[in-house]
């Protein structure tokens, strides 16, 4: 008898185990076809993923042009640029308005290549320092005039200082003065 009760318990082992497995797998079917989208079965459609926010900040960059107009040893000295800074922060704390990008230059600094004075402006940089606002544009500055000595070929150099920029926005030219 105690042959057959040992064997009465297994059996109900065996039948109780069985029917957690038949459940577990019921579970998991029902789980899987809850995740469906349609009758083909295929698996759901996700939205797509978050766009990454933009963590560098955009190029700051200016791009300086140079058109000479040459009349006998005398040169006037055409000066634009184009491109993206930051706009700068004035006395006050308030910001410098969109306007010439010119204007919003921390300074500047030109050489005519010869032996007369070359001129040069720049301010501390402090109003640099809270800049957040991207400024895209253009501009000019008054035309410059310089008369040259002697005939021969000179190279003229400008540059110019924005905030958001690492270096300086720079240009050179060769002048011939006949």
């Amino acid at each position: 008898m105690a042959v057959f009760a040992r064997v009465r318990t297994a059996r109900r082992r065996r039948a109780a185990g069985a029917a957690v497995v038949a459940a577990a797998a019921a579970v998991a079917v029902f789980a899987v076809s809850g995740n469906l989208n349609d009758s083909k079965s295929e698996p759901p459609v996700l939205a797509p993923p978050p766009t990454p926010v933009q963590t560098t900040p955009p190029p700051y960059d200016v791009t300086v042009t140079l058109k000479p107009v040459v009349k006998g040893r005398t040169v006037t000295m055409n000066i634009s640029a184009t491109g993206t800074v930051l706009l700068p922060i004035a006395a006050g704390g308030l910001e410098l308005p969109a306007q010439n990008l010119m204007a919003l230059g921390q300074g500047s600094a030109y050489s005519w290549g010869d032996d007369s004075e070359p001129f040069s402006a720049f301010s501390n940089g402090t109003e640099c320092v809270k800049a957040k606002t991207p400024y895209k544009g253009t501009g000019t500055v008054p035309a410059d005039t310089h008369t040259y000595a002697r005939p021969g070929i000179y190279i003229y150099t400008y540059r110019a200082k924005f905030c958001g920029m690492k270096e300086s926005a720079t240009a050179t030219t060769q002048i011939q003065i006949k």
